[in-house]
Order: C-alpha cells, then sequence, then structure tokens
C-alpha cells in the first residue's frame, strides 16, 4: 500500500458549546447524508473510524463507489452503535415487516415490468 500525502486540509467539526434545549430538536436540525455502503472501517482501543460513500451513478459491475462522510467516534460507541443495529436487526417483528415490504415492492415491480401476469 502507498502512503500518499493529503494537501487538501480537514474540516474540523465543530464542537458544541453550549447544552441544546432540547435532544429531539438537535437530533432533528443535525446534518444528515445518504450512503450507499460502508467502504472502510478501523477499529483502535480507543477510537474508530467508519467511511461511508456512495455509489457512481452508471457505473457497472463490480460498482464503484465515491467515498461521502467518514464517522470518526470513540470505540465504545461505535461498539454501542453497532449493538443497537444488531439487536434491531433480530428484532423478529422488524424482520417481518422488512420482508413483508420489501416483498410488495417487489410485486409492484414484477407487474410494472410484465403487466400482464
Amino acid at each position: 500500500m502507498a502512503i500518499t500525502k493529503t494537501t487538501k486540509k480537514r474540516q474540523e467539526p465543530e464542537m458544541p458549546t453550549e447544552q441544546p434545549q432540547s435532544l429531539d430538536k438537535s437530533i432533528s436540525e443535525a446534518p444528515f447524508f445518504y450512503v450507499d455502503s460502508l467502504l472502510s472501517l478501523s477499529l483502535g482501543p480507543y477510537v474508530s473510524k467508519a467511511t461511508f460513500g456512495q455509489q457512481i451513478q452508471g457505473s457497472t459491475t463490480p460498482p464503484k463507489f465515491k467515498a461521502s462522510v467518514t464517522l470518526v467516534l470513540p470505540t465504545n460507541a461505535m461498539f454501542d452503535m453497532a449493538s443497537a443495529i444488531v439487536s434491531n436487526f433480530a428484532n423478529g417483528e422488524l424482520a417481518d415487516k422488512l420482508a413483508s415490504d420489501h416483498g410488495r415492492l417487489k410485486a409492484a415491480l414484477d407487474h410494472i415490468v410484465q403487466p400482464n401476469s
């Protein structure tokens, strides 16, 4: 792996200076990003990093991605996040709903592609 020097200066995140009036309001005002895939994951004893990306439109197989956002957080917070994600997907009710919703979407798409069947 080659080591390259980047000239692009990283933008440092703005650290909060005061307690928000409402956590719900703070969450609703936080920036959000749409991503298609986890591109890289680095886990350290204290800090971890996950880089997410978006698929480049029109890319072929295998798809190509462009990095769009990197999340850096304490490793214990990354573990808490991973545990919450796994716990939610392990919920049988959620799994059934996701399967049902995807089944309805697939049936609707099949009807559009082959309307006479």
